[in-house]
């Protein structure tokens, strides 16, 4: 709507109401990186602690991951499995630089250049999140996150 312009609405009552303050237009476009500014995911199988190791003796892998087909396998039960593709896998192997020049890196140059960018980790508590995107206490910066 263009500044200063005027519109009709009709509230719950069915009469007219005037809305008569003034709108700043929004840009017709945004600049956005990468594949037509696609929301791109990744994933990444956080390593066992020590935790996971005393406390799953009997620890039964229930993740797959395929890399090279970019595909995450669940395993429900012994005989049924669901998969699910992304558009990166990185196996609990993977170093920090390896998943910063994958999913990091063209977001950062994109936003250098004036695109709009967006970078962020979702799931569970103790997932790994953490590890990723910051330095958790590393001092060695090939062992630093994202961030």
């Amino acid at each position: 709507m263009a500044s200063g312009s005027t519109k009709n609405m009709s509230n719950n009552n069915n009469a007219s109401v005037k809305n008569d303050k003034h709108h700043v237009t929004p840009p017709t476009t945004v600049k956005t990186a990468g594949e037509s500014g696609r929301v791109r995911v990744a994933v990444r199988l956080r390593p066992k602690n020590a935790d996971d190791l005393i406390s799953d003796a009997d620890y039964f892998d229930c993740v797959e991951l395929q890399p090279e087909l970019k595909r995450l396998k669940l395993k429900k039960n012994n005989w049924s499995s669901e998969s699910y593709r992304f558009d990166e896998v990185f196996t609990e192997a993977a170093s920090q630089m390896r998943v910063y020049e994958a999913v990091a890196k063209p977001v950062v140059e994109g936003v250098l250049n004036g695109y709009n960018g967006t970078i962020m980790a979702y799931g569970q508590t103790g997932t790994g999140k953490t590890f990723t995107l910051g330095k958790l206490g590393k001092d060695d910066a090939s062992e630093r996150g994202i961030t």
